[in-house]
């Protein structure tokens, strides 16, 4: 058995063994073998057996939940920029999307059932005339520009040359496709056992401890969007000469002090990046001079900042279906700092984090001070390289991807998220809607986002986005003391320079 399949085996004998588990402790107790100790153990043991079957029974109806796509913003818009990007990398992206097939060897059919599937979360059937008609223009303008052209069906046999016949329609018709289709696939999910949950849920209690108790924050529920969020308020004014030493044109009043909203990624919720959080509500140490290296702290100075974290418990490992729509995240976030008196922020989001901060930049980037993107999911959206590599491929060697694919990629409730709840077109972040002062950080051994196309395409389309391009995978930057300093010192350095522009009336 090799190592792919052999998580699933487990989680299929993890039920029978815990019954077999229960008779035998039943009957040693009848018989009166068994210690007190050993009760507590029969205990748990029942509870797992009976999260056994809820887990499988939730497996099943939220896989047969077929969610509607909310409406796109600006249809033709985005069908421009996939036609611009397939025209110039259409050997990337059909091959993924077709389990290694390329253009020549798809038929427009085909192509228009995986379109409706994934792009539109619907069948054939059900996409309007209006739909229709720009999938036909998308089509024949990317044959015109790259002068390929879609297999030829053979009408009289129903049969494409070179394939089986009737592999490659929409599921409306009952056969299999050749194609991913997130949207309408089964989740991908293996048993968590019911005590890993426990553990999540204990280590968010001991994460609201550090928060409350060390980090002085305070969470706050949103009476109207209905979600919680963290916030540290500042106790310390800062003078004028406190503020930083970038820039002479950088100093402020207490007033044009930003404050900071940080929204996490898929894992085990704000636990994961406590040591971030905590350097968040430090940036007052970054303030002077850097070394050559450009990590040097400098405790001296004062900080006045209000800290904001957004709590999002559908991606952490715990049990929870509730899954807020992006635009809630950003009516929450408009909401606490209107309440608080501030007419924008500085936005630092890390992974699934990114596509609050794209809508936001979308929507509302006027609220966007500064911006930084750290393993953005969000460009480059509507090629499958992110929904191939976290929701289908199994992992490499490597244990770190062992270990993102079992608690992350297989985890019930984060499928949900990705697979029933994820609408890639709001998520989206083209070049044109980048924020002023952005910082982007693609880590160039990611093997979930294809950081260098998602250079490349910054450097041709957003030249005024300063990337930084780390040698490492997904998430590695967390364990970077150095690299987290450099980024905080970024950090700093763009907030300097944006209040100067403000100042200088040129932002």
């Amino acid at each position: 058995m090799d190592r792919s399949s052999f998580l699933p085996f487990l989680s299929l004998v993890i039920g029978p063994v815990c019954m077999a588990a229960i008779a035998y402790s039943i009957l040693a107790y009848v018989i009166g073998i068994l210690p007190a100790l050993e009760v507590i153990g029969l205990v748990l043991l029942t509870l797992e057996v009976i999260w056994y079957f809820y887990y499988r029974y939730r497996i099943r109806a939220l896989s047969e939940t077929l969610v509607t796509s909310p409406p796109y913003d600006d249809y033709e818009f985005i069908l421009e920029n996939i036609i611009d990007y397939v025209s110039d990398n259409g050997n990337v992206f059909f091959p993924l999307w077709f389990q290694s097939r390329n253009v020549e060897s798809i038929t427009r059919s085909e192509f228009r059932a995986m379109f409706a599937a994934n792009y539109h979360h619907k069948t054939v059937s059900e996409l309007t005339p209006y739909e229709a008609e720009m999938f036909e223009r998308m089509c024949t303008s990317f044959e015109d520009r790259v002068g390929a052209k879609f297999m030829v069906q053979d009408a009289s046999t129903d049969k494409v040359k070179g394939l089986p016949a009737r592999v490659y329609y929409d599921d409306s018709e009952e056969h299999p496709v050749g194609y991913m289709q997130h949207t309408r696939d089964d989740l991908k999910v293996i048993h968590h056992p019911l005590f890993l949950y426990l553990w999540s849920h204990l280590s968010n209690v001991s994460c609201t401890i550090v928060l409350r108790y060390v980090l002085g924050f305070t969470d706050v529920f949103d009476q109207t969007t209905r979600i919680w969020y963290w916030v540290k308020r500042s106790k310390k004014k800062v003078t004028q000469e406190a503020y930083g030493t970038f820039d002479d044109a950088a100093k402020s009043t207490p007033a044009a002090r930003k404050p900071i909203v940080f929204a996490h990624g898929m894992g085990v919720g704000l636990g994961q990046y406590l040591h971030i959080v905590w350097r968040l509500c430090h940036m007052h140490n970054y303030l002077g001079e850097p070394d050559k290296d450009g990590v040097t702290e400098d405790t001296s100075g004062v900080d006045d900042r209000d800290v904001y974290l957004m709590d999002m418990p559908h991606i952490a490992l715990r049990i929870c279906e509730d899954v807020p729509t992006v635009d809630s995240l950003v009516e929450t976030i408009k909401n606490f700092l209107q309440k608080d008196g501030h007419d924008s922020a500085v936005f630092v989001g890390h992974s699934y984090g990114t596509v609050v901060l794209a809508r936001m930049a979308k929507t509302n980037k006027h609220l966007m001070h500064t911006t930084a993107f750290i393993d953005p999911i969000c460009f480059l959206l509507f090629v499958p390289d992110i929904l191939h590599s976290f929701v289908y491929r199994s992992p490499a060697a490597h244990w770190f991807q062992w270990l993102r694919w079992y608690f992350c990629s297989r985890e019930l409730y984060m499928q949900n998220v990705l697979c029933r709840n994820f609408w890639w077109h709001q998520y989206i972040l083209f070049a044109s809607d980048i924020p002023k002062h952005t910082l982007v950080v693609a880590a160039m051994e990611d093997d979930i986002v294809p950081s260098r196309g998602v250079v490349e395409y910054l450097k041709a389309n957003s030249p005024d986005t300063h990337v930084f391009e780390p040698l490492f995978q997904h998430a590695q930057f967390m364990t970077s003391p150095d690299f987290v300093k450099k980024l905080i010192r970024r950090l700093v350095a763009q907030d300097a320079s944006a209040t100067a522009e403000k100042a200088a009336g040129t932002y």
